[in-house]
């Protein structure tokens, strides 16, 4: 089954905000590359998450979204 990167992405984010201190979120805002989204809420922003996840590789994303599932 076919999962666009926008659906990865919001099953992502979606899941963040759900599970914040959960090794899989934690493991998942490691790899979006921003230590900053670690100790602080930007997170809760979905803007500010999507844009971080949209600008991840492709690789990265699955990777993300494997975690999360």
């Amino acid at each position: 089954m076919y999962i666009s990167q926008e659906e990865k992405i919001e099953e992502i984010m979606s899941f963040l905000v759900s599970h914040r201190e959960s090794t899989a979120s934690l493991s998942v805002l490691r790899r979006v590359g921003s230590p900053l989204l670690l100790h602080n809420d930007d997170f809760r922003d979905p803007e500010v998450l999507k844009n971080h996840l949209s600008a991840m590789p492709a690789e990265e994303l699955e990777a993300c979204y494997y975690l999360i599932k």
